[in-house]
């Protein structure tokens, strides 16, 4: 959780995905919850994973917000954009 008024001071985060840098704001990440717009939520949520160490991230709604995605799967490719 993090003070709505606060939100405008974290920092970007870059995901690295075929050599390229894709970035997230935090306009793109944090979020008013929606029964208190006061506080605000991370948009990103803890996965688990048998694994100790494997780390995985679902990149949904705030990175396909801010970049257009394209699905080839004829050629078993992703594409991507700045919306």
């Amino acid at each position: 959780k993090v003070n709505c008024n606060r939100i405008f001071h974290l920092p970007t985060i870059t995901f690295n995905l075929g050599g390229k840098a894709f970035d997230l704001t935090d306009r793109d990440y944090i979020i008013p919850k929606i029964n208190d717009e006061s506080i605000c939520i991370t948009v990103f949520s803890k996965h688990d994973s048998r694994y100790k160490h494997d780390v995985k991230w679902i990149l949904g709604m705030p990175f396909m917000g801010r970049y257009y995605t394209e699905f080839n799967m004829e050629k078993n490719r992703l594409g991507f954009a700045l919306a």
